[in-house]
């Protein structure tokens, strides 16, 4: 599970931000679980502010940090690091640091807490560091600074000196088959996210085909699927695959086709022809699920897209129940649905907002005089708490 995590010149941020997980003592609900390590942690944490405030920036770099830890291996050579400073700070490096435990298992007695951190640009790391809680402290596992154009690295033999300027230390030692790194490596491959590469949030199609081919290879993960589209009363009876070729292409595709039943009569339609909303729940169960299936943190961005706020309500619910999140998965959203906010608490409402450029978040909690009974939602629409859209003309002098 994931502790807290901060930025620090990453897109629209410049000052370091963190997003803390840790509730207060008086909540008692679904909603927090105690880690294998004995910490209260939420499951749960909402991001809200007006449009281009940063609230996608904020979680994106959870994200593609963890992309990066898991998978930068495997990048080509040409790859551009996941870490874009803010354009009007671009000769100081992107810092991301992040705390996180493993629970016990063959590789390790007891649960595990470490700390991460990583400071990069574009094209190359320039101080990566792992440590891990021994006591009430954090000792070093390993540590590698840019010194010229080699890295000092300390924390490790000599058989480990040669790793590249745009890998992760943990993926290149976790494909050295070393075992601490691979469980670190595959827990982050547990984090799922509806973001797509640098483009942003996944287009609906796009989602679509990426969900066909997740349900494909686990029908464990189709079936829950299947079972909550029946629940949640889209008119569906089943979904199938089939496979189709495009005349003089060889390439295999797939589509999904929904069979919709009344009484004894079936009529079947393929699903890019449905409601947008079966659409998109579609797609979002496919990253939603993996996560609760496997334990890990799902990056959700705008999770109520397409959907009737009921559903919203659902996904988050998954979450919360422990049945179905048995293995204590966290969910990081954004949303532009105020009214989430009073489903969430003060502890795990974030508030971003954009001045000069320049973005800055923080928790409901650490405002002055909020109040756990208050109307979260209608307050924040007022604007009692800020991050909402403002005209500008109200902070200016007037010029004519």
């Amino acid at each position: 599970m994931i502790h807290w995590f901060e930025v620090e010149n990453f897109t629209s941020f410049v000052a370091p931000t963190r997003i803390d997980f840790t509730p207060g003592k008086v909540v008692d609900d679904y909603s927090v679980a105690t880690s294998p390590s004995g910490v209260r942690l939420s499951k749960l944490v909402g991001v809200f502010g007006p449009n281009a405030a940063g609230k996608t920036n904020l979680i994106r770099a959870l994200s593609r940090t963890a992309d990066f830890i898991s998978e930068s291996f495997n990048w080509p050579e040409s790859t551009l690091l996941p870490f874009k400073p803010h354009f009007f700070c671009k000769d100081k490096p992107v810092r991301v640091a992040l705390q996180f435990e493993l629970p016990a298992d063959e590789g390790s007695a007891t649960p595990v807490v470490y700390r991460y951190e990583i400071e990069a640009n574009e094209q190359q790391v320039i101080r990566e560091r792992l440590r891990v809680r021994t006591s009430q402290l954090f000792s070093r596992v390993f540590e590698r600074e840019l010194s010229g154009k080699t890295y000092k690295i300390t924390g490790l033999g000599n058989r480990f000196r040669n790793v590249p300027e745009r890998i992760s230390f943990v993926s290149w030692l976790a494909r050295h088959e070393v075992p601490e790194a691979r469980r670190i490596a595959s827990y982050f491959k547990r984090y799922q996210t509806n973001e797509f590469g640098f483009a942003g949030r996944v287009p609906l199609l796009l989602g679509m085909w990426a969900a066909i081919d997740a349900y494909r290879h686990d029908p464990r993960l189709h079936g829950d699927m299947l079972d909550v589209l029946r629940r949640w009363d889209l008119g569906v009876a089943d979904v199938k695959y089939v496979s189709t070729r495009v005349a003089g292409d060889e390439r295999e595709t797939w589509e999904a086709i929904v069979t919709h039943r009344r009484g004894e009569k079936s009529a079947e339609l393929p699903m890019m022809v449905e409601s947008s909303g079966t659409v998109g729940l579609f797609a979002q169960l496919s990253v939603l699920l993996q996560v609760l299936h496997e334990g890990g943190v799902c990056v959700m961005d705008e999770i109520e897209s397409d959907l009737h706020p009921d559903m919203v309500e659902m996904l988050l619910d998954l979450f919360i129940n422990p049945e179905t999140n048995p293995k204590q998965a966290q969910l990081v959203f954004t949303t532009h649905a105020d009214w989430v906010m009073n489903l969430l608490n003060r502890w795990t409402t974030v508030l971003v907002e954009k001045r000069e450029c320049e973005s800055t978040a923080w928790r409901l909690c650490d405002m002055q005089g909020i109040q756990s009974r208050d109307n979260h939602a209608a307050k924040y629409r007022s604007g009692a708490y800020g991050a909402v859209p403002r005209d500008l003309s109200e902070d200016c002098e007037a010029t004519w």
